[in-house]
């Protein structure tokens, strides 16, 4: 990833990570499933109700991050590190 691409994701994850904790203020990580849907979870792992979280929101977090578990940027927490964009493979 080229610096100028870097630094258009880290905006990105700021940006969805601030949207994200604006709704769900306990939400310390996102886990994405394989078929696409989003769970928030609190600094001890346990899922919290994502009621609260738009479908718009949702949708972008789990295109933006793609499939696992990603801890988001807060106090204490440096949050994921970003190397290189997700891409889903075609498997072949």
């Amino acid at each position: 990833m080229s610096a100028p691409d870097l630094a258009v994701a880290r905006a990105e994850l700021q940006r969805l990570t601030a949207a994200v904790i604006a709704r769900i203020p306990q939400a310390a990580a996102v886990l994405v499933t394989a078929q696409g849907g989003v769970q928030l979870l609190d600094d001890a792992g346990d899922s919290l109700d994502v009621a609260a979280l738009p479908s718009t929101l949702a949708e972008e977090v789990a295109t933006f991050f793609g499939l696992g578990v990603y801890p988001l940027p807060g106090p204490g927490r440096a949050g994921c590190r970003m190397e290189r964009p997700y891409r889903v493979s075609s498997g072949r």
